[in-house]
């Protein structure tokens, strides 16, 4: 090789040689960040919804993949949210999961691209879950240095099961789903921050303030709600104007009295579960009596809005004849609205301010007093449903019998068999006789469970749908629960799936300890709109589920007080059979056919508390029932034809059992689900059933041989309606 030549030759394997030593590129892994909880305060209530904020930073290439949610040891399977993330994009994900279990300790999210690979992961975000006779009100302050707060009482200080909270929000990461906001009892709301919500969050808050909400508006300024429609709207009274009012004792006796939000006509759908404890140290005393008068505060003028209370608002907060507070119902939930920033001074220096947002919370007095409160036990109003709809295909085998079948195996295995041989004179051939017994058990064992499990595929589904009427029109908001049964005659996987705009789906809640709330392998996929799942159910066994859902579509059912007679009509459904509670009196009306009318004018029915009072004992039997792998099947069963009634009466899931004086809870629903506060207010409640059809479509994409399928409608309509011309 010549010279130029072998010089080129060496300057090629430099080159090569840096080509290959030099680092390559590396694209920035997209940044990941979760917040459980409201708006990552990391507390939720047991038994309920509560939201998941992700957001994720595209430092890198545009990404398609998944996002992969682990629920902790007992959150059951991963859920997977389809995400894409264009490069240099920020992105906001909230994603509704449900509290089933009191051990509940974190989760673990994940990022993965197309091909299942990880790609950004935030491990271990914590989550405190309250028990749910707590309450948590969520605040979007004006100022987050004078967010709202309550009072931290010494008892409940250091216990995070009844401890109220007040949780900051941010308008960033706001849910835009309804049901992640279901957690909440109350939502405090500056009316400068109303101005920074975008419509999918809007359409949120009032869908829950609909479906049974308390939504608390400091009127910062009058612009603020001029220059938002859907807040005007919203308000149960007009903002004009302004001024200044004295103090001078208004505040301290709204505090001991026993007025306002919360009571009274001003309860609703979501007040804090009634508590049924010992108190350790009780002095029989409300705390809000023992507040000291804060002189400073009581000499100061409050600057104010002008408020015109709107017919049928209730004004439970005055200064003389100057309207202060002022609370209206927004379908079954209520919005006040306050003339005052309680965010500016004096508020905010005022020593009593706390204990002015527990009121306007309704916070129970309880747990802001010195006593020591400890919930325990429970169990989740969803296994009522689960005892309606679940296979008759699987019967138990009693303990008696069981018993019996192994003291025959261990008589026949010991003193028989030794009896027998010897008898022969052959006790060598107990080498074969013993497996022989082994075997020949194990087939009856096998042919009595085929006898009592065997049989065909069957889904059954029931749901229960509130009706939430838009004013006049003829639309309404659905909120449904889809109770749902799926045995199976062989280990199998079976497809669910929902397309309705806002759908998730867990699993059976049963009791609060998190190890029976096992929805077995549920592999759960949400999608923008609805979700898609496959459920693997064992051999004879059944898996239970709840899908929760809204929706909007044509009212069903409409009712309207006038002239002291409600009037009700049906649009192109025909129920079996309505009931109309009011007064505390239950009447069946009857049948009501396709674009029919049924009319109501009060009296003739059955006490309220004498349905309840049948089915507290049938409620506990079978509840109890479904926790035992033995047993009578006929004592965890509800039959159909009894079906209407027992919906009615789940629906006042706080008038059953309550176990007063022992800290021990009797049932847990989800929070908006008990009509209990609605009766108590005076509303009147229809129930509306249809005994062979749905609401919506079901969720089963597969066919069954066996199944029943049935729906259960809740129309609440306010005491005020019954006043109207």
């Amino acid at each position: 090789m010549t010279g130029p030549a072998l010089r080129f030759a060496i300057w090629l394997l430099l080159v090569g040689g840096l080509a290959v030593l030099a680092p390559a590129r590396v694209d920035a892994a997209p940044r990941l960040d979760a917040f459980p909880g409201y708006s990552g305060s990391g507390y939720a209530r047991l038994g309920t919804h509560y939201p998941l904020a992700i957001e994720l930073q595209g430092d890198g290439p545009s990404l398609k993949g998944f996002l992969e949610i682990g629920q902790g040891p007992f959150g059951g399977q991963p859920i997977r949210v389809p995400i894409e993330l264009p490069s240099g994009t920020t992105k906001r994900v909230i994603v509704p999961l449900f509290a089933s279990s009191a051990n509940f300790a974190g989760m673990d999210v994940r990022l993965l691209n197309e091909n299942g690979k990880v790609v950004a992961e935030r491990l271990g975000a914590g989550l405190t879950t309250l028990a749910p006779e707590s309450v948590i009100m969520g605040t979007l302050p004006g100022q987050a240095q004078s967010a709202p707060g309550f009072p931290e009482s010494t008892a409940n200080r250091n216990t995070g099961d009844v401890r109220p909270l007040a949780a900051r929000l941010d308008s960033g990461l706001f849910p835009d789903n309804a049901l992640a906001l279901e957690g909440l009892n109350s939502l405090y709301l500056n009316s400068r921050r109303a101005l920074e919500l975008k419509e999918p969050q809007i359409a949120a808050l009032q869908s829950w303030v609909a479906s049974g909400g308390h939504v608390i508006v400091a009127i910062e300024s009058a612009t603020d709600v001029t220059a938002t429609a859907w807040l005007s709207e919203l308000l149960p009274a007009r903002v004009a104007g302004g001024g200044n009012v004295a103090a001078s004792g208004v505040f301290q006796r709204f505090l001991g009295a026993r007025t306002g939000p919360g009571f009274g006509v001003l309860q609703y759908g979501r007040q804090p579960i009634d508590l049924h404890v010992r108190p350790a140290n009780d002095s029989g005393e409300s705390p809000y009596n023992k507040l000291l008068v804060d002189t400073d505060f009581e000499r100061q003028n409050l600057p104010i809005v002008g408020l015109t209370p709107v017919p049928e608002a209730e004004t439970f907060l005055v200064a003389g004849t100057t309207p202060l507070g002022v609370s209206g119902r927004y379908g079954r939930g209520l919005v006040t609205a306050l003339a005052f920033n309680p965010e500016l001074e004096p508020f905010r220096t005022w020593k009593n301010r706390p204990w002015l947002f527990a009121r306007l919370a309704s916070v129970p007095a309880q747990l802001l007093g010195p006593d020591h409160n400890q919930m325990w036990g429970g169990r989740g109003i969803d296994t009522v449903f689960g005892a309606m709809i679940e296979t008759r295909q699987i019967r138990k085998l009693p303990v008696g019998i069981l018993l019996l079948l192994l003291l025959v195996y261990l008589a026949v295995i010991g003193p028989f068999d030794q009896w027998w041989l010897r008898k022969i004179n052959r006790p060598m051939l107990t080498w074969i006789t013993f497996p022989a017994y082994v075997a020949l058990f194990s087939l009856l064992i096998y042919f009595i469970g085929f006898k009592l499990r065997s049989g065909q595929s069957e889904y059954s589904e029931l749901q229960v749908v509130d009706l939430l009427p838009r004013g006049t029109s003829t639309d309404a908001a659905l909120r449904g629960r889809s109770f749902a049964s799926l045995y199976s005659p062989a280990n199998n996987n079976y497809a669910l799936k929902s397309d309705l705009p806002v759908a998730t789906l867990r699993g059976e809640m049963r009791s609060s300890f998190g190890l029976q709330n096992d929805a077995g392998r549920l592999n759960l996929q949400l999608n923008l709109q609805g979700f898609q799942a496959s459920a693997y159910v064992p051999v004879w066994t059944a898996q239970g589920y709840v899908g929760d859902w809204t929706t909007d579509a044509e009212a069903a059912l409409t009712g309207r007080w006038s002239a002291g007679r409600l009037t009700l009509k049906s649009g192109g459904a025909k129920f079996a059979r309505v009931w109309v509670l009011h007064d505390g009196e239950l009447r069946d009306l009857g049948p009501l056919g396709a674009n029919g009318e049924l009319n109501f004018t009060g009296g003739g029915g059955d006490k309220l508390e004498r349905l309840i009072g049948e089915w507290n004992t049938t409620f506990s039997t079978v509840a109890q029932g479904r926790e035992n792998t033995f047993g009578d099947s006929a004592k965890q069963q509800i039959n159909a034809t009894n079906w209407p009634a027992a919906v009615i009466a789940a629906s006042f899931c706080a008038k059953l059992n309550a176990n007063d004086g022992n800290n021990q809870r009797d049932w847990m629903w989800p929070n908006g689900f008990d009509l209990t506060p609605n009766e108590r207010r005076g509303d009147t409640i229809v129930f509306a059933w249809q005994g062979d059809d749905t609401a919506v479509p079901r969720l089963n994409q597969f066919s069954v041989l066996r199944g029943t399928k049935a729906v259960m409608y809740r129309l609440v309509i306010p005491k005020t309606a019954a006043e109207i011309p």
